[in-house]
């Protein structure tokens, strides 16, 4: 897990060179819809030779957010999203389009019927013909991004939740598709 998480990091695509520390901060078992074998994930921190430190995945692929202090967040949200993002990009959705205006009025209503005020609707996917729609607003006078799918499911993050800062669509479409397991 380790030295092919490490050979990832040095591709020019990413860091460009191996980190000098990897260690495996979780790992888990998880049962994948419409997946016949169950999947071994981890969650690793690594630290680069100039003391920059991050985190990652490894597992059906190797993979990073940069953007999320992996700290702040229970490993299993991180590996919900992680595998969320994996299972949608593997599904090909259709590319990112924008919604008419009267589909937008529509979900920015359904939105403000959970509580939610100052909705901003953002760019919305489809993916196994369920459209998911990114938005931020405003609840308790808190901000929040989140994310509205199957007509009427909400997947939402405060703003300093730092799984705020990957689209929620990921972690909509991975949590109704993995089961972790439990080791006997």
């Amino acid at each position: 897990m380790k030295r092919q998480f490490s050979k990832w990091l040095s591709t020019p695509f990413e860091l460009g060179e191996k980190p000098r520390r990897i260690h495996i901060r979780y790992e888990a078992m998880v049962k994948i819809d419409g997946h016949d074998d169950v999947e071994y994930v981890t969650l690793l921190d690594y630290e680069m030779r100039d003391g920059s430190q991050g985190g990652g995945f490894n597992g059906p692929c190797c993979f990073s957010f940069c953007d999320v202090d992996h700290d702040k967040v229970e490993p299993e949200d991180l590996i919900i999203s992680y595998l969320g993002m994996y299972l949608m990009i593997s599904q090909s959705p259709e590319e990112v389009h924008q919604l008419e205006p009267e589909v937008e009025e529509t979900i920015e209503s359904i939105i403000k019927k959970s509580g939610f005020e100052d909705v901003e609707v953002h760019e919305s996917i489809i993916c196994n013909e369920v459209l998911y729609t990114l938005f931020n607003a405003k609840l308790n006078s808190h901000e929040f991004k989140g994310c509205i799918y199957n007509g009427d499911e909400i997947v939402s993050f405060e703003e300093n939740n730092a799984l705020s800062n990957i689209p929620a669509y990921y972690y909509a479409y991975g949590k109704d598709r993995i089961e972790f397991q439990i080791e006997e």
